[in-house]
């Protein structure tokens, strides 16, 4: 137990007297899920840091105007979910959540959370690290100079509504939408599409298409 907590995010570093001590003060809620599962979903009040410790997830995100939604899989535990939206304006969180392999859920109400914010340096610590970290990726792509071609704005699109960089999505979108989100032509939007397909990155399906890998779209190729 202990060993699986100084792994998580945010406690990672903590001493082991100071674990135990925090253990004592603190109530830690353990959960078990099935797979299909879905535990959070997207606009549940965000009330409390949770942790998946074990298992599978397919997070989904759907977007404002109903136009699109986002699946990603995220397979690398444990794996700690938007913690940054405990705070600020919204305090909402912005996917849902599904198991799709059982797994185990760990959470910390948030007031107890700032208690051990308040009284531990290195869980202090690690959260403000954890927010410079999505801080200063968001700025990175705001401030990023401006897509030049089809398939640059189509990857400031995917990297500015996926929670990673990587992994597997599954993105539901028709094309006069996706073309219109990233103001540009159904026509270069597809033509963006089949050269990711031809080279093996992406299967196109009718009304979605898959990317495999996401790291593999950064890699530009002559056909591209």
């Amino acid at each position: 137990m202990f060993t699986t907590l100084q792994e998580l995010p945010i406690l990672m570093g903590m001493g082991k007297q100071d674990m135990l001590r925090m253990v004592e003060l603190v109530k830690l809620d353990f959960k078990k899920y099935s797979a299909g599962t879905t535990f959070i979903t997207q606009g549940d009040r965000c009330d409390r840091l949770i942790y998946v410790l074990s298992g599978e997830v397919c997070t989904e995100r759907r977007g404002d105007s109903g136009s699109w939604i986002i699946s990603e899989y995220l397979t690398n535990t444990p794996v700690m979910l938007e913690a940054e939206n405990l705070w600020g304006m919204s305090q909402r969180f912005l996917h849902s959540y599904t198991m799709t392999a059982d797994g185990g859920v760990c959470s910390i109400e948030k007031q107890q959370l700032g208690s051990l914010i308040a009284n531990y340096d290195v869980v202090r610590t690690n959260m403000l690290g954890y927010i410079c970290n999505k801080l200063e990726r968001t700025r990175k792509l705001l401030f990023s100079p401006p897509p030049t071609d089809s398939r640059e704005k189509l990857l400031k699109w995917l990297q500015i509504n996926c929670l990673t960089t990587s992994g597997k999505k599954v993105v539901h979108v028709r094309m006069d939408d996706l073309a219109a989100l990233i103001a540009d032509t159904r026509l270069n939007v597809s033509r963006v599409l089949n050269a990711w397909k031809d080279q093996g990155a992406v299967e196109i399906k009718r009304g979605f298409f898959v990317i495999k890998d996401m790291e593999q779209l950064f890699v530009k190729k002559e056909t591209l």
